[in-house]
């Protein structure tokens, strides 16, 4: 059943991945952005993880070994674990 808090909730969080892009996206030139960070897309949550589908497992290896520790920075100025 769909409540208006899980409304609200997935809202937030679809929300707080936008914030999360367009912070990386001031790291990155925007063709880096276009092609690897653009195409992601928030999955689901599960208490203070959170799912990312990529479209492929290239996508995966790269943004892990080339952009890593971009993405670390940004969750870190969050306060967040990574």
């Amino acid at each position: 059943m769909t409540t208006a808090t899980h409304i609200a909730k997935d809202r937030d969080i679809a929300g707080m991945w936008d914030k999360f892009l367009e912070r990386v996206k001031t790291r990155v030139s925007l063709n880096t952005f276009t092609t690897w960070f653009a195409p992601t897309r928030l999955n689901r949550t599960e208490g203070e993880t959170i799912f990312v589908q990529i479209p492929t497992v290239v996508f995966r290896q790269v943004l892990t070994r080339t952009y890593g520790e971009i993405i670390r920075a940004v969750f870190h100025e969050w306060g967040c674990r990574v």
